[in-house]
């Protein structure tokens, strides 16, 4: 092709083109890749291919392939005049020329497609990072781990407390330069050799939590628009996941504290009831009065409360001690018959129960107790006529126990808040605090199992408990 003809095609060229010397310098440019590269044909020809060439290790890989095989393409990253950089397509093959061999690069800009790939993933990552603790040192120093080195070269979160800011986590491509970062203040970060930074605010839920900070030095390039875009997309990840660990903490705080509240109320009320018990003992000895055994049930029920309290307080610290021992299934219900058949009979309701077999099971026979004493009481409550049964079966591995009434059955729109604390049916006054039900299925839970409930309006409910007949 006449060299003439040549030239044309290559400076009319849609696409960046080069051609080289086989060390990399250039002969000559095309108009497209001189705007690429912010530079005129006779600027590129005095730069060395490190001089325009980011030589990391796709780049050498992409020059090996192609002086063993005499062709290559990959991506590599080029350098502008003005200091920042771009990613091109480039395919580069060796030919023979008039004058020598000679190399032709042929250019594509994508530098906006790897970057929307690129933030896509470090948005992804982020995402992944900041969900993975609700402790927020943790999860801040994850985030900056990201962060570092492939977006900065120190970076910091500083988080407002008391309307004063101080650092918090921080990050340095130099582990060795972090304990000097965080004695430095932003303000004077050049004599870290910073050249480029950008600060973000951390805002969620309309509150200023903080900022983040990402800062180069030279080992990133400066930042620019899409820098300054990608650092706020990340700071409002990172504010949410702040947001979140306060609220946890904040939760776990309040649990504690409610926590230490009711094991002191419940430590100091044990003191004046046992008073008021030993006096109605005492009073018991010498008067027949009809007040002494209202006295006796009003301590038992407060003694029952206390206890129920403390149990509440543990099912949420997942802390239900249990005594597993191997006992008889048909023992239990015996048990929890003769404790409410008295209420029962009192309400004229028949109270049954039924054992498929001879079930022995590996459960702590007094917490099993309770949760059916629970539903029990909570069915003989409800129920104003027909019956409450008992009936327990093994299936599979579990022992499955239901307690069926013939109620009222339960609203669908309350059934949701049947295992709440404190709550209420409206059809048992306020007989009692609205803890039973929660802890029974606090036992079961404890236990390994759970508590399910069928309901019909008008046609009662079925409260059915499943626990392991083993532990596992």
């Amino acid at each position: 092709m006449p060299r003439e003809v040549w030239r044309t095609l290559f400076d009319n060229a849609l696409e960046g083109m080069l051609l080289a010397m086989p060390n990399g310098n250039i002969v000559a440019a095309n108009a497209v890749a001189c705007r690429m590269l912010g530079r005129t044909e006779a600027d590129l020809q005095k730069l060395a291919r490190e001089d325009l060439t980011v030589m990391d290790d796709a780049a050498s890989a992409f020059f090996d392939r192609r002086d063993r095989e005499g062709r290559s393409r990959g991506r590599l990253t080029l350098r502008r005049a003005d200091g920042s950089t771009l990613t091109a397509d480039a395919s580069s093959t060796i030919v023979d020329a008039p004058e020598g061999t000679r190399v032709h690069v042929r250019l594509v800009d994508v530098t906006e497609d790897a970057r929307e790939r690129r933030t896509l993933e470090i948005l992804a990552k982020a995402g992944r990072v900041l969900g993975e603790s609700l402790d927020i040192k943790e999860t801040l120093q994850r985030l900056l781990s990201l962060v570092v080195p492939e977006l900065a070269d120190i970076a910091a979160v500083d988080l407002l407390e008391s309307a004063e800011s101080h650092r918090f986590v921080v990050a340095h491509r130099d582990p060795t330069s972090q304990a000097e970062l965080v004695k430095e203040e932003l303000a004077r970060a050049s004599t870290l050799g910073t050249k480029s930074y950008v600060s973000v605010p951390l805002i969620a839920r309309g509150r200023t939590l903080g900022a983040l900070t990402l800062a180069s030095t030279g080992g990133v390039p400066a930042y620019d628009e899409h820098g300054l875009e990608l650092a706020t997309a990340l700071a409002h990840r990172a504010a949410l996941a702040v947001d979140n660990a306060f609220t946890h903490a904040a939760a776990l705080q309040a649990t504690r504290l409610r926590d230490d509240v009711l094991e002191i109320v419940s430590h100091d009320l044990k003191n004046p009831l046992n008073t008021i018990k030993l006096s109605a003992g005492s009073l018991a000895r010498h008067s027949d009065a009809e007040e002494i055994p209202v006295l006796r049930r009003a301590v038992e029920r407060a003694e029952r409360l206390i206890k129920d309290l403390l149990l509440v307080a543990k099912m949420d610290l997942a802390k239900i001690s249990l005594d597993r021992g191997p006992t008889s299934v048909r023992a239990i219900l015996d048990g929890v018959v003769a404790l409410h058949e008295g209420a029962a009979a009192a309400k004229s309701l028949a109270l049954v129960s039924t054992v498929e077999g001879q079930l022995d099971v590996v459960v702590d026979r007094h917490r099993v107790a309770q949760m059916l004493d629970n539903l029990v009481a909570n069915a003989i409550q409800i129920t104003e006529s027909g019956s409450v049964e008992l009936r327990a079966r093994a299936v599979g591995p579990s022992l499955v126990i239901e307690v069926k009434d013939t109620g009222p059955g339960i609203a669908p729109d309350v059934l949701p808040h049947v295992f709440d604390r404190f709550w209420q049916s409206a059809h048992a006054g306020r007989a009692s605090a609205g803890l039973g039900l929660a802890i029974a299925r606090g036992i079961a839970q404890a236990h390994g199992g759970d508590i399910t409930i069928e309901t019909a309006i008008g046609r009662g409910t079925t409260f059915t408990a499943s626990l392991p007949i083993a532990p596992t």
